[in-house]
């Protein structure tokens, strides 16, 4: 008997920068998701040391039935441009971006997929286990994700389907408690979304305030137009390795910062996302209203110049 649908395809997105110590562990923990209907493709950002080497080295000797891609930087642009660029070359309808230096639980895709299937929403995020640069645990529960508690708004996600089996507990995260330009998720390697969602800031030019960090804009972004929902589960390893190998403080609503350096790359980062971000809603004024009607294109503009005493009571009580 003939499938009555098809599962949806996740692609991941792998950001490759001057990691050659650990891409290949990346790559081969995507090779190894249960969820099969995947590709990956990596962007190398222009990396100076073996990364390249290894990456075709991989791609040579993959025996899966995935498919892997690699686009090359002739310098460097920085994470953002690097994951648009994989946006761009993606076939699915779903995106995951994978910094090279972490790891992937086998189960981290048919999670995020269950749980987008039964909870639309924009993006997905799941919590963090942490490993040193040898891959030993240093934590089941990482210090970089703001606690958010599984309260009133949870559901337990049961899927099952031919090959597409999971349950999971889930939060909805709402922009009534948490709005835009906080930090509700955990970093980059966490997130899954809707590529369908994320098409609008493909526009997005600013790429220099966002070499890094770039996360903050895109996560902001999703939850601002589709909302978001946080798994709790811990489906990456996150590695601490050189700088930082030391616990992050430097979280939304956590008054404790590793430096003053820390401090004030905060402060810079959250003035670039809300100028940034109200610059490309009065730049793309005409598309996004098309696309979400005007109506909705005002709310969210209200959401953003209202959401900055909130940022600031909540920093205030936490």
């Amino acid at each position: 008997m003939k499938q009555l649908f098809n599962l949806p395809k996740l692609s991941f997105i792998v950001t490759s920068y001057n990691y050659a110590d650990y891409v290949e562990e990346c790559i081969k923990s995507i090779l190894k998701q249960t969820y099969s209907n995947i590709e990956i493709i990596v962007v190398d950002d222009h990396s100076r040391d073996k990364s390249v080497e290894i990456i075709r080295n991989i791609i040579k000797n993959n025996k899966t039935e995935t498919k892997i891609k690699l686009i090359q930087h002739k310098s460097n642009k920085g994470q953002l441009a690097s994951i648009i660029d994989g946006i761009l070359a993606a076939n699915g309808e779903f995106i995951s971006c994978i910094d090279s230096d972490d790891k992937l639980m086998p189960e981290y895709a048919i999670t995020h997929i269950s749980t987008h299937l039964c909870k639309p929403c924009a993006l997905s995020v799941c919590e963090l286990a942490e490993i040193d640069a040898k891959s030993t645990l240093l934590s089941v529960n990482s210090p970089n994700i703001p606690y958010i508690k599984p309260d009133k708004i949870i559901d337990y996600i049961k899927v099952k389907y031919e090959n597409l089996q999971k349950e999971c507990l889930v939060k909805e995260l709402t922009l009534k408690n948490s709005f835009f330009g906080g930090w509700w998720w955990a970093p980059t390697s966490c997130g899954v979304f809707r590529k369908s969602s994320i098409l609008p800031l493909l526009s997005f030019e600013n790429m220099e305030n966002w070499r890094t960090s770039p996360d903050k804009l895109i996560f902001n972004f999703l939850h601002l137009i589709g909302g978001s929902v946080k798994i709790y589960e811990p489906m990456v390893l996150y590695r601490r390795h050189g700088k930082n190998a030391g616990a992050c403080n430097s979280i939304l609503g956590n008054k404790r910062y590793n430096s003053d350096k820390a401090r004030k790359k905060y402060i810079k980062n959250q003035i670039n996302l809300y100028k940034d971000i109200l610059e490309f809603f009065k730049k793309n004024k005409t598309s996004l209203c098309e696309l979400y009607s005007k109506k909705n294109y005002n709310k969210m503009l209200v959401e953003i110049y209202t959401s900055i005493p909130k940022l600031l009571l909540y920093k205030l009580t936490h």
